[in-house]
């Protein structure tokens, strides 16, 4: 089971402003992981844009990985 925090929504919060205000921007992940990580566990809040509030979205823990601004060619 994923170690998480809990943070209980807002009326009007949507799951991408949720994951950029406790992760940051999408870009500043690796988005396929933590994006969609964020996502699943919160798999019961995705038929819902625009969350009413009181709802519970769980917030994961992801290690931190290091992103490299090198440049490399499509053959690389």
């Amino acid at each position: 089971m994923p170690i998480h925090n809990i943070y209980i929504a807002k009326q009007g919060d949507r799951l991408d402003s949720i994951y950029v205000k406790f992760y940051g921007p999408i870009t500043k992940h690796d988005y396929t992981n933590s994006y969609d990580a964020f996502v699943i566990e919160n798999i019961h809040l995705v038929s819902t844009p625009i969350l009413s509030g009181g709802e519970r979205v769980y917030i994961p823990k992801f290690e931190e990985s290091e992103i490299s601004d090198e440049v490399l060619g499509i053959w690389a």
